[in-house]
């Protein structure tokens, strides 16, 4: 058996690659990008080489790039490493389409339906591909593997009836019973905030702060404000306001980005409203951890919330890795 293990998370918008050694499951390394598969998957379409039997080497070849990465990093061979990967990479834009496990889904990693594509010359490690979950009118990949890695790393937490909250580019809303995924439910608001950022005429009035920056007093007040409107009415209308922010001198460009920010956020948060009987388990990484809190906070959820640390939500998908690799018995 090899000493370490290679998780990769594959989403929509990013690329992460971590190595971890079995011993004590602790990450070594890492090695991430934008490289996300919504953009392999539209160069590859773009490309002559667009045909079936080009992906899995196309797709594959960034993963090798990655893993090389890893071994300049840490000076270790890790030719033959088990390599995991979930997200959308199992996706009928990713390497191959795998079908989605279905409801209930036990968070033991019994639930999970795996391919695997062998070694070759060219990639020589065996790909354990983790499909995602689909409810009647929803889908997820990536998320199940981060709830079984928080429920493997923190029982006293995942046992509990509760809807547990992980917000992203597409926030899931996961309801879980007895050990088990029973529903969810999918907003986009990470990935409406980009659109509307980036591409639409609301671009003009909000500005960004710099990476790593922590928001000041003015800043959160205009998040705050965004989450108050949230509450008001519809969404659509609501949204101009962030125009008219600007406008009319009521924010500045920066708080008005932290505006927009509580105004989809806070219109996520608004179905929580309506579970007045759950508790809620916040599991946010570093990134919006903040500004997820913040919400909750002004929304008056605090109280039954149970917000688990980014550090451990950061390395869920690794620990969910482990466990779905112990559970298909491969590791003994």
């Amino acid at each position: 058996m090899h000493p370490f293990l290679l998780s990769c998370d594959w989403g929509s918008s990013s690329f992460r690659l971590k190595l971890a050694g079995f011993g004590n499951q602790e990450v070594i390394a890492e090695s991430h990008s934008t490289d996300g598969i919504i953009s392999v998957h539209k160069r590859f379409a773009a490309t002559g080489n667009g045909k079936p039997d080009n992906r899995h080497q196309v797709y594959l070849a960034i993963v090798k790039d990655h893993i090389d990465r890893l071994e300049m990093k840490t000076d270790l061979s890790l030719k033959g490493a088990p390599l995991l990967i979930s997200g959308m990479a199992g996706s009928s834009i990713g390497i191959t389409e795998l079908n989605y496990s279905t409801l209930p889904f036990h968070l033991d990693g019994r639930s999970v339906t795996l391919g695997l594509i062998p070694s070759s010359e060219n990639f020589p490690w065996d790909v354990c591909l983790i499909s995602g979950v689909s409810a009647d009118a929803d889908v997820m990949r990536g998320e199940e593997t981060q709830v079984i890695g928080l429920a493997a790393r923190l029982p006293q937490v995942l046992n509990q009836d509760a809807i547990c909250v992980l917000p992203g580019t597409h926030s899931k809303h996961i309801s879980i019973e007895g050990g088990k995924i029973t529903g969810f439910n999918t907003y986009m608001t990470g990935e409406i905030f980009d659109c509307i950022s980036n591409y639409s005429l609301l671009n003009n009035a909000i500005s960004a702060p710099p990476p790593g920056e922590k928001s000041d007093s003015e800043e959160k007040e205009g998040f705050f404000q965004g989450v108050e409107e949230s509450s008001k009415g519809n969404l659509l209308d609501s949204l101009f306001t962030v125009r008219t922010n600007q406008l009319f001198n009521k924010l500045t460009k920066t708080a008005n980005h932290y505006y927009l920010s509580g105004l989809l956020i806070g219109a996520e948060l608004n179905a929580l409203k309506d579970s007045a009987d759950r508790s809620i388990i916040l599991a946010c990484g570093e990134k919006l951890n903040e500004l997820y809190r913040l919400g909750f906070e002004y929304k008056g959820l605090s109280s039954r919330t149970t917000c688990i640390d980014p550090v451990q939500v950061d390395n869920a998908v690794v620990a969910g890795h482990f466990k779905i690799f112990q559970s298909t018995g491969k590791i003994q």
